[in-house]
């Protein structure tokens, strides 16, 4: 189920980004892509490795724990997202409810850079 959500919702993407392209000028940005997948393919090993041993709910719950924390890093890290995303997903957390958008905004403002 996994593999199947992650395969169509990449699918969708590619679709999108074509659709836009027919109406905007712009470029994939390749360099965030990679390493944005990097920090996914850490976490996704970091999270597997956990639910093998450590079997059942237990090690699903200690994977999410985890595995959450460790690709937000990794973003930060690698440097997957650019100081303008901040501005595209800050809005995000006006619509969420007020007890977890400071939490939001927060992880928004750590793995995001500081505008240039």
């Amino acid at each position: 189920a996994a593999w199947g959500n992650g395969l169509s919702q990449s699918f969708g993407i590619v679709v999108v980004w074509r659709q836009a392209r027919r109406f905007y000028t712009f470029s994939f940005p390749v360099r965030s892509a990679i390493r944005l997948l990097a920090a996914g393919v850490a976490m996704a090993a970091l999270a597997f490795y956990i639910g093998h041993e450590i079997p059942g709910v237990p090690g699903l719950i200690v994977a999410i724990l985890c595995g959450a924390p460790t690709y937000l890093i990794l973003v930060k890290l690698f440097r997957g997202l650019d100081s303008s995303d901040r501005l595209r997903l800050a809005p995000v957390g006006e619509r969420l409810p007020v007890a977890i958008r400071r939490a939001y905004l927060a992880i928004v403002t750590f793995v995001t850079p500081a505008a240039e």
